[in-house]
């Protein structure tokens, strides 16, 4: 007890000294969440039956402040001598704002009670001091407005969500005061080591007087809706309570709850059947999960709750053992349910599963397979036709959509409402392709009866490519018989394989003859350089393509033969003229010199020479000229250096004519004759 003083001066009313005891017991554990009573203290005797309460009922609202209790009596199997205790609080966690009254009959009268909630229990003590509990109940002087909540049908089991090995973790919906929602509502918490009492229920009524107090493990009142406890007695059970209070002090109970420091928690449920967002479940399907693990070994239940929504969710079974429920009553046809799992274990544990949604309705059809090509096919024949088996369990008539592609998540429909379970490809499909399909199956019922399955989506390979031979060769340029080609051209062509793995390789042929025709070269490029032809010259060309396989399986393909006529020999202008005679420089030359030189023209022309001399190099004031290759001189002066040079011309017309003129040349006559 927290103030152990005003705990005496309460026992101190009471006359009896063995139920004085009694009662200091009873302050302390009025608000703790253990179950059962308290017997066995003092002398071996059978317990009197619980006190079972009648009025007001739990919960009552807007009671007189001079409320009557009233509860059923209790039997003794011994016909003990029966004494009633009544405790009543306003407060959850506070031991000494606990009241008392003792009655010998089954009711009692409450005497100016204040305004707001009020928690109240009946303990009957036989004469050899066992003392049974009745239930906790509750009732609100003066006003009707307890907190609410959104979440009426919360579990209080579910209030433990996660357990340490010195402490808990604790979560519950928000409350709140309907009539004054700007008012905050807060949470009463207890928290009770009931191994403190069990040890001192042999300890004598001294050693219970001082200890009383060791029964409170926690009280705490908080704003929030979830709180972590430390610091707690490692492995060792605890029993709570949590209220929630309303600024006016009128309060519900948010649930009871029990753990055990040190407990580890069930694995996560694993849900197999409705499936999440399933549709078209039946009106009472079998619910089924994988069963649990449980590290410390404890046996594991497990909780199905069930509703239209998460806040509405009901426990529809309790400590089911097995991974299985079948309603009893059918769910509505054409409504949503949402459902999980809670596996609890014997220590307080709790694993909650996450929420799964189904739809009840007209039974989806079932048993989607392929047939053509089965699943994960290979090397099947690019003209397939799809086929596919399905069942539906009322024989509803079934309509398909079709839906294909080459990526999974890209597959777009081909076919809709096909009546048979077939699909024929209007032309063939592509050769080494992997191909994805998927069916959907409508049983074309009315409105929100109507059930739709979609099936997996299957793939399947087609066959490899054939090998085809290349194309024929396209010839591109020059073009057939094209004339006036230069002698250094560049041969183009175009050419397709069916096969885009294949490389293909170009054999090129060239000639002056159509029988004549030879590889000049080979590329893997659609065009080749010639060099070097001839002018004027007509030339026969062709191209043979060849796919580089194996000559097993090679395949080749060749061009037609097309010609062309290269350019006519161009006019080149002459050699220039060079090898003079008498030799540049020289000298000692008669005065009578016979001059010569030498010079061609590339396209034969007959050239024409001009000759021009003189006794300087920048006055060559004489000319002359010749078709032959000398000119003869006369009339030299002795000693004199002389300079001369020689221009070929090739006289052709003037537009075409080329010259070419060699350097200036020199030699010096003889000193005298």
């Amino acid at each position: 007890m927290n103030d152990r003083s005003s705990g005496i001066r309460k026992c101190a009313r009471i006359r009896l000294s063995s139920i004085l005891g009694v009662l200091c017991v009873t302050l302390a554990v009025f608000f703790a969440a253990c179950a059962g009573g308290i017997e066995g203290i003092g002398k071996i005797n059978l317990s009197p039956s619980k006190p079972l309460n009648k009025s007001p009922v739990n919960g009552a609202v807007s009671i007189g402040e001079q409320p009557i209790l009233e509860w059923d009596p209790s039997e003794d199997p011994e016909n003990d001598t029966l004494t009633y205790i009544i405790l009543y609080s306003t407060d959850t966690i506070n031991n000494s704002k606990v009241q008392t009254i003792m009655a010998t009959e089954t009711r009692a009268e409450l005497a100016q009670l204040s305004a707001g909630t009020w928690w109240w229990r009946v303990l009957v003590v036989d004469a050899g001091n066992n003392i049974v509990r009745g239930d906790r109940w509750s009732f609100t002087v003066g006003s009707g407005n307890i907190p609410k909540t959104d979440t009426p049908d919360f579990d209080s089991d579910l209030i433990v969500v996660d357990i340490a090995d010195d402490g808990v973790m604790l979560s519950w919906p928000a409350f709140y005061d309907e009539e004054n929602p700007a008012l905050e509502v807060v949470y009463d918490l207890r928290v009770d080591d009931p191994s403190n009492l069990s040890s001192e229920r042999a300890s004598g009524w001294v050693d219970i007087l001082s200890q009383d107090s060791r029964y409170l493990e926690v009280a705490s009142t908080t704003a929030e809706t979830s709180i972590r406890l430390e610091g707690l007695s490692p492995l060792t059970r605890f029993d709570g309570s949590l209220v929630a209070r309303s600024a006016s002090n009128t309060q519900t109970a948010v649930g009871f709850f029990s753990f055990r420091t040190g407990n580890l928690l069930p694995s996560t449920p694993t849900y197999i059947y409705p499936e999440n967002q399933a549709v078209h479940i039946p009106a009472t399907p079998t619910f089924r999960w994988d069963l649990c693990e449980d590290e410390d070994g404890d046996a594991l239940t497990y909780d199905i709750y069930i509703g239209e929504d998460r806040l509405t969710a009901q426990r529809f079974t309790r400590a089911a053992t097995e991974g299985i429920y079948i309603p009893e009553e059918p769910f509505e046809n054409g409504k949503s349910y949402t459902w999980r799992i809670v596996a609890k274990d014997t220590k307080g544990g709790n694993r909650i599963g996450e929420w799964w949604t189904f739809s009840v309705g007209n039974a989806t059809p079932s048993s989607l397979e392929p047939v053509r090509p089965l699943n994960h096919a290979t090397n099947v024949s690019t003209r397939t036709s799809l086929e596919w088996a399905c069942e539906d369990k009322e024989e509803n008539a079934l309509t398909y959509t079709l839906r294909f592609g080459v990526t999974p998540g890209q597959l777009a429909v081909v076919a809709e409402d096909l009546e048979t379970s077939a699909y024929q490809f209007q032309n063939p499909l592509a050769y080494n392709q992997k191909y994805y399909w998927q069916v959907q199956a409508d049983d074309g019922q009315a409105g929100a009866n109507r059930a739709v399955h979609t099936g997996d989506v299957w793939e399947f390979t087609t066959e490899a490519t054939p090998n085809y031979a290349p194309d024929k060769p396209v010839l591109k340029t020059p073009a057939n018989k094209a004339t006036n080609i230069p002698i250094d051209t560049q041969l183009t062509w175009t050419c397709q394989d069916e096969n885009p793995e294949d490389v293909l390789v170009y054999s090129v042929y060239t000639g002056k003859t159509i029988g004549g025709l030879t590889v000049v070269g080979t590329t893997t490029e659609t065009k080749f350089d010639l060099s070097g032809l001839e002018y004027q010259r007509k030339y026969y060309w062709k191209v043979a393509a060849d796919d580089g396989r194996p000559s097993s399986e090679r395949k080749e393909a060749v061009s037609s033969t097309w010609s062309f006529t290269t350019q006519a020999t161009p006019n080149f202008a002459p050699e220039t003229p060079h090898d003079p005679k008498p030799a540049d420089g020289a000298t000692g030359v008669a005065l009578t010199p016979n001059l010569e030189w030498q010079c061609d023209d590339p396209n034969g022309d007959a050239l024409e020479f001009t000759i021009s001399w003189g006794s300087t190099n920048t006055a060559l004031t004489h000319t002359a000229t010749t078709i032959s290759l000398n000119y003869p001189l006369t009339g030299l002066a002795t000693g004199t250096s002389y300079y001369w040079r020689v221009r070929a011309d090739d006289q052709k017309e003037s537009s075409e004519r080329l010259s070419a003129e060699s350097p200036i040349w020199t030699f010096k006559t003889i000193e005298t004759p």
